[in-house]
């Protein structure tokens, strides 16, 4: 809901949905909260937070190892066979926006 609430412009209401999700969450499988977290940053980037968006992602990145572990899968997945492909989009939004993209290539190499 909040990846198409996104994609519909509705970026207040998005990010709300993604806060919920991470909420309500926390205790599944971190698919979901990966999922909702970069929901999350990206609409930072969407509602033109991006430097604030890019502090959440390293906060996210340096102290959730999991969280970094399915991004950078994500990143290296070429052909969207083991990662659905809202994933891989929403994954590709955020690596393709400044300055989010230098702290994946610093965590993710």
């Amino acid at each position: 809901m909040g990846v198409e609430l996104r994609a519909s412009g509705e970026h207040e209401l998005a990010r709300e949905v993604f806060t919920q999700l991470l909420k309500h969450y926390e205790k599944q499988e971190v698919d979901w909260s990966t999922r909702a977290r970069l929901g999350l940053i990206a609409s930072g980037i969407d509602l033109g937070q991006a430097k604030k968006a890019d502090q959440q992602l390293g906060v996210y990145m340096s102290t959730m190892p999991r969280f970094r572990s399915e991004v950078c899968a994500m990143l290296e997945e070429k052909n969207g066979a083991t990662v659905g492909q809202q994933d891989l989009s929403l994954v590709f939004f955020v690596f393709d926006s400044e300055p989010l993209r230098g702290t994946l290539i610093d965590y993710c190499g």
